[in-house]
């Protein structure tokens, strides 16, 4: 196996804290240069790839080594020079290291990377459901148009529904495929299934009308639109030769400016005070407006106003509509982020929707079995739906990943005081003050 060549392919950077690593082998602190040996540096890039999943000992051995007779001991000399590096401490703890697994970076990283060139386009029609209920088609239709078309930045060109909201009849969608020659078209018809209903979906090549693929598909009552959009994608995926979604580049910011306006909203999000949380806000939708492209800022402003909601600092109803809108655009720009499957699963457990919501946390626990945010999410969705015990150990599982996380240890308080009593509450209250609870009222 080669070594690994930390040689500059790209402009892209990871920022945490206040380092930037550079793809050309650089590190900065607070803008000023810091020596990093070539090894440390691959080992760190390393880490960094792999957005805190576990990297086993002998993967990096055999990228950052290769071939070269060399044992776990000048890993472990590795490991600990970059922690020195790091200037690792108790409060900012960098590299975990979890034995008989291997090493992961535990601490919020951004990728900053310059926009892709634009790749082919494939021209979409998405024809109106054929349904009973009109109004529900159109609804659908809108819907289905509008998700699908955050997908243009990797090369998907969707029709507007002023086209193609009348195309019903044969004739209309000969006309249409004649006048506007789109690349393939969606058809569908809803047909009931007891409380549900069952949607049969058609993808047809325009020329020479060659259907490529059908399939049923089930809907749960209440589920949301962006479930089904999020099917339909995966669909255009195995259809459209030349289609991919790179859902790694839209979870990179696209600039340093907007990085560090998401580091400090994160940060205040973080802190978990009334104050904070109102800066928080701020900082994030400016961030949103900055890099609209971007997973992380939507996930980190819908998480925002659910913390809002629970502190009594903004409308419930309100703040409800928010985050729902805001965890539906992460998912429209990757279906299948996990932190926004997470926060979609807590809204519909707020709603009572608890079916709904445990389907998105299994997809979302598939996808990040270890991530402190959706063991939070999955947390206060256990609390919300009653059951405390397995919400504690699902906290503590956030907090073993993040001992930092203030909304995590207040969450972990109020469920001691509904599950065990307030004398235990009121002994937990006074241990997270005096650990990482100190600015919080």
């Amino acid at each position: 196996m080669p070594h690994f060549n930390p040689v500059p392919v790209s402009n892209k950077k990871f920022v945490f804290d206040d380092f930037i690593l550079n793809m050309d082998g650089s590190l900065l602190r607070s803008e000023k240069k810091v020596n990093i040996p070539p090894k440390e540096y691959a080992v760190l890039v390393i880490l960094l790839e792999a957005a805190g999943e576990i990297v086993s000992k002998n993967t990096l051995l055999d990228q950052v080594w290769g071939d070269a007779e060399v044992n776990e001991e000048s890993l472990t000399r590795c490991i600990y020079a970059l922690r020195r590096i790091l200037s690792e401490d108790k409060e900012h703890r960098y590299i975990e290291t979890l034995y008989g697994q291997g090493y992961r970076f535990n601490r919020p990283v951004v990728v900053v990377s310059p926009p892709a060139p634009q790749p082919t386009t494939h021209t979409l029609a998405i024809l109106p459901f054929q349904m009973q209920d009109q109004v529900q088609s159109e609804s659908l239709h809108y819907s289905i148009v509008k998700g699908l078309s955050q997908y243009a930045p990797f090369g998907l060109s969707v029709l507007p529904v002023t086209i193609t909201k009348n195309c019903r009849s044969v004739k209309d969608i000969l006309e249409l495929m004649d006048q506007l020659r789109p690349d393939y078209y969606i058809s569908g018809q809803m047909i009931p299934d007891g409380n549900d209903n069952i949607v049969q979906i058609e993808i047809v090549r325009v020329k020479g009308y060659h259907l490529l693929h059908q399939e049923s598909i089930k809907l749960i009552e209440h589920q949301p639109a962006s479930l089904l959009q999020n099917k339909i994608a995966n669909l255009l995926l195995r259809c459209i030769p030349g289609l991919r979604w790179d859902t790694k580049q839209i979870s990179e910011l696209n600039s340093i400016d907007s990085t560090m306006v998401y580091l400090r909203g994160k940060h205040e999000l973080n802190q978990y005070t009334p104050y904070s949380l109102q800066q928080a806000l701020k900082l994030l939708t400016q961030c949103v407006n900055m890099s609209p492209n971007s997973i992380a800022p939507y996930c980190a402003l819908a998480e925002c106003y659910l913390s809002m909601a629970q502190m009594g600092i903004f409308d419930k109803q309100n703040a409800m509509i928010k985050a729902k809108e805001h965890a539906i655009k992460a998912t429209e720009l990757d279906h299948n982020n996990p932190q926004a499957l997470g926060l979609l699963g807590l809204i519909n457990t707020i709603h009572s929707e608890y079916i709904v919501g445990s389907l998105l946390f299994k997809q979302a626990n598939l996808l990040s079995p270890i991530s402190a945010d959706i063991k939070y999410y999955y947390g206060w969705n256990l609390f919300m739906a009653g059951q405390l015990e397995e919400a504690l150990q699902t906290i503590n599982e956030c907090l073993k990943l993040d001992p930092t996380r203030a909304a995590a240890g207040i969450t972990k308080l109020w469920i001691t005081y509904y599950h065990t009593g307030i004398d235990d509450a009121i002994r937990l209250g006074d241990e997270l003050r005096s650990q990482h609870l100190q600015d919080n009222p």
